[in-house]
């Protein structure tokens, strides 16, 4: 859902980001540099699903809060990077 939420929400704010010129603040340049490669992270997901989630594994207890913290942390970042980008036009 975060991924999806990046396709929907980033590529209509990059020509705002980009009308800042040089002022663009260094996560606006690192966010929209990187949302092409969001695909990345269900893939991730999966990958640490299966390494963390083993059965015998003292990881296994934290894997859906770990990946529930994760996922709020993405998406408050990027929500306050686009945020800074309106801000910054106001």
């Amino acid at each position: 859902m975060v991924a999806a939420g990046i396709y929907a929400f980033v590529p209509p704010f990059v020509p705002v980001l980009a009308s800042l010129g040089p002022d663009i603040p260094a996560s606006g340049r690192i966010l929209v540099a990187g949302y092409p490669f969001a695909f990345v992270l269900p893939l991730a997901t999966a990958a640490a699903g299966s390494l963390l989630g083993a059965a015998g594994s003292r990881w296994q207890r934290l894997l859906v809060p770990l990946t529930y913290v994760i996922a709020l942390a993405l998406v408050c970042i990027v929500a306050m990077v686009l945020y800074v980008a309106v801000y910054e036009l106001s």
